[in-house]
């Protein structure tokens, strides 16, 4: 990546944003052995097979749920509710279903259903809706079943060869992704409202207004109507996306691969800059934009006595302008392919990131 000094430097004047110069741990917290931790934009997760716990920003427990080792547990996108799934035995299936719960951040029951008959939930963020999955993803035939804020069954939309469902974050759509329809939008009463096309991976929008999306045919940009496609005749990755994600004013996409990342400017879809993995040894693992910067994780794994060990990785910060500003290294006992995870947290300058062994704070020196 080429990047002209002196336009680096005027763009930096211009959005007002001091470059940063490092990252300063300000916590580190060790999940425990068997445990898997999830960064938000205003907590964090750590999840077992026997337990669910919330912890703030700042590692306060909010929630220490206990789970049993025929339940499931999911979470919505940004942590705002939970769900508990219980079965009558370790084997899951859609006729073993005893009771779903769900719960909000805090920790208290909102409403519980009896023999949902479904196999998996999505739970919402805004909201207490939740969906109910009956069949399961990628089965020739399920069906998804929208669930009220109290609980109610309004609404079934059949699936055919189902990869994904996902609420908007304002909780005002449903978005069902298939390779049978592809992706296509639902109000929460379960009526259409747009068919995308076939999609690998998406992002959408607050409102759920905007879409970013990976199509066979490359990178689009959804709104009003209206398609922005990537001015490339080529597709490159598509297909390989690791994460999408839309910044908050909606100004620029980020789609990570696992060695580039691609940032568009929106709604136009002018590819603004790129960021291409020199070391092949790395693989980008998760990506962030906050209103002035962009943070990759990234996994490094190494060979010893013929084993491959996932031991060690890292966060890089860039300007929104696409100046690499830092290349943070960090260091783990055990390895699960999403991490390292990094989210931009609610305090200005701040950055949570999961390992599979810790969650850091970090506060960003400009």
């Amino acid at each position: 990546m080429r990047v002209c000094f002196l336009s680096v430097i005027l763009g930096l004047l211009l959005l007002g944003t001091a470059p940063a110069s490092d990252l300063e741990e300000v916590s580190r917290v060790s999940v425990g052995k068997g445990k898997s931790a999830t960064p938000y934009k205003s907590s964090w997760y750590s999840t077992s097979s026997t337990r669910l716990q919330s912890y703030t920003i700042d590692n306060k427990l909010i929630v220490n749920q206990r789970v049993r080792l025929n339940e499931r547990t999911m979470i919505s996108d940004n942590g705002g509710h939970f769900g508990i799934l219980k079965y009558n035995d370790h084997s899951p299936t859609t006729f073993s279903a005893l009771r779903f719960d769900l719960y909000d951040s805090g920790g208290q029951k909102l409403w519980s259903v009896s023999k949902p008959g479904a196999v998996s939930f999505v739970v919402s963020d805004a909201s207490a809706m939740a969906i109910g999955i009956i069949g399961g993803i990628g089965m020739l035939n399920s069906e998804v079943v929208i669930y009220s804020s109290n609980g109610e069954a309004t609404s079934g939309i059949p699936v055919r060869e189902l990869k994904e469902v996902r609420f908007s974050p304002s909780a005002s759509m449903i978005f069902v992704n298939s390779a049978d329809s592809g992706l296509v939008s639902y109000d929460t009463l379960g009526n259409k409202l747009r068919v995308f096309g076939p999609a690998h991976a998406f992002s959408v929008s607050h409102s759920g207004e905007e879409v970013a999306a990976a199509t066979p045919s490359g990178p689009s940009y959804f709104s009003s109507g209206m398609r922005s496609k990537a001015s490339t005749s080529n597709p490159g990755n598509s297909g390989s996306e690791v994460a999408i994600v839309l910044d908050q004013a909606l100004s620029v996409a980020g789609f990570l691969y696992p060695n580039a990342l691609k940032v568009y400017s929106l709604p136009a879809m002018k590819m603004e800059w790129e960021f291409n993995l020199h070391d092949t040894n790395r693989k980008l693992t998760s990506l962030d934009i906050s209103p002035d910067f962009i943070a990759i994780g990234y996994d490094s794994p190494s060979t010893s006595n013929g084993e491959t060990e996932h031991t060690e990785g890292g966060v890089m910060l860039f300007s929104r302008i696409g100046e690499q500003l830092l290349d943070h290294p960090l260091s783990y006992d055990r390895w699960s392919r999403q991490f390292p995870a990094v989210k931009f947290a609610s305090h200005e300058d701040t950055i949570l990131v999961c390992t599979a062994t810790d969650v850091y704070m970090f506060r960003i020196v400009r």
